[in-house]
């Protein structure tokens, strides 16, 4: 079973390397990693990048309601103007990192992206996205860029939160960045 690898492991630093074709290897890879997401309970996972896994390849799962889904050289088309919001003006959606456990952040994302990837069959696909999928696979991408949400957050001016683990609710707690 593949383990998840957590900072400051460098490979969570470097852009992973565009996959030329898939095969047997690369779906192979994609079958652990979607095994590995479903077996995530504490946290749940809701996306999972190969280089999180150690594997330097452009390829990342991630759960789309009951379905886990690979994407393999994801490339962002283009993004929304308008930014991932409720009705209160905030940020509907804390990020976390299964490479930085128990750290959570709210980080300013378009609401709507369109992607180009290829998928498990060699088949290149263009599709649009939207709130928490478009949230999610922005996070991902990031991570086959080499970039992990807290550089958006310490971008963006954001405010980090760490789960108290020894609190019966597991509070968040501001950290400094």
């Amino acid at each position: 079973m593949l383990s998840i690898v957590t900072v400051p492991n460098d490979i969570l630093n470097h852009p992973t390397k565009v996959i030329s074709h898939v095969d047997a290897k690369i779906l192979k890879i994609a079958t652990e990693m979607k095994e590995k997401l479903a077996k995530m309970t504490d946290p749940k996972g809701v996306g999972l990048a190969a280089n999180q896994v150690g594997i330097n390849l452009s390829l990342f799962v991630f759960r789309q309601g009951p379905k886990i889904r690979t994407l393999i050289n994801p490339k962002i088309i283009s993004r929304s103007n308008d930014l991932i919001y409720d009705k209160r003006g905030k940020n509907t959606m804390l990020e976390g990192c299964l490479s930085i456990p128990h750290y959570y952040g709210l980080v300013k994302r378009p609401s709507k992206i369109r992607l180009s990837f290829l998928d498990l069959e060699n088949v290149t696909h263009e599709e649009e996205f939207k709130s928490a999928d478009s949230i999610i696979i922005q996070h991902e991408i990031d991570h086959l860029q080499g970039k992990l949400f807290i550089t958006r957050l310490l971008e963006q001016k954001g405010k980090l939160y760490k789960i108290d683990l020894n609190s019966k609710d597991k509070d968040l707690a501001e950290v400094e960045i």
